[in-house]
C-alpha cells in the first residue's frame, strides 16, 4: 500500500486522486462477509472488482480462473479467480501494479467467520483502482497491468499463476 501511496503522490497531481473513492471501495470490499479463498464470496467480490475496473475506459478486464490443490489453508482443491486489467501500451514489456483482495481469520472458520479485511486488503485495492483510473488517462510506453490477487493468504497462490502464465505466454 506505502508504495502505491508514493506512486500516486509521486506522478499524479493530487485534484486527480479521489479519496472519497478510495474510502467507497475500501468500505463496499469490507461488507463482504469474507473474501477467503475457499468461500463464494471470493468470487463475487472478483465480480465486483472487474465491474470497477471495467468503468474505466481503455482496461481490458478479465476475471482469470486458476487451480490450488488442497494444501495448508486449503482443504479441497479449489477453482480460484482473481481479477486483470491491463492498460495497453506501445510495447509488450509489463509493469505490474498489485494488491490482493482474499481475506483470512485465523481465530475462527475460515468459511463462514467474518473477515473484512478493510486494511488487509481492501485499502490495496482501493489504490490499484485508483491508480489504474489515474493511469488510464495517459498514454503510456510500457502496457500495465493491475492485478488484484486471491490465494495469497494461503500462500501466494496468485501471484504464482499469473507469474506462471506470464512465463508461458
Amino acid at each position: 500500500m506505502l508504495a502505491i501511496s508514493l506512486f500516486l503522490a509521486l506522478t499524479a497531481p493530487h485534484e486527480h486522486i479521489e479519496v472519497a473513492r478510495l474510502k467507497a471501495t475500501i468500505e463496499k470490499l469490507a461488507l463482504f462477509n469474507t473474501r477467503n479463498t475457499n468461500t463464494p464470496d471470493l468470487g463475487e467480490a472478483a465480480v465486483w472488482i472487474a465491474g470497477e475496473f471495467g468503468k474505466i475506459p481503455g482496461l481490458k478486464v478479465e476475471i482469470m480462473h486458476y487451480p490450488i490443490a488442497k494444501a495448508n489453508r486449503i482443504p479441497k482443491d479449489v477453482d480460484a479467480v482473481q481479477v486483470i486489467a491491463t492498460l495497453p501500451g506501445d510495447t509488450d514489456h509489463r509493469i505490474i501494479i498489485s494488491r490482493h483482495f482474499d481475506t483470512i481469520n485465523l481465530g475462527a472458520d475460515p468459511f463462514t467467520a467474518r473477515a473484512p479485511g478493510a486494511d488487509d486488503n481492501a485499502s490495496g485495492v482501493a489504490a490499484t483502482l485508483e491508480c489504474a483510473r489515474v493511469l488510464s488517462t495517459q498514454h503510456h510506453r510500457n502496457t500495465i497491468v493491475f492485478a488484484t490477487f486471491s490465494g495469497e493468504e494461503q500462500g501466494l497462490y496468485g501471484s504464482r499463476a499469473l507469474a506462471e502464465r506470464a512465463k508461458s505466454e
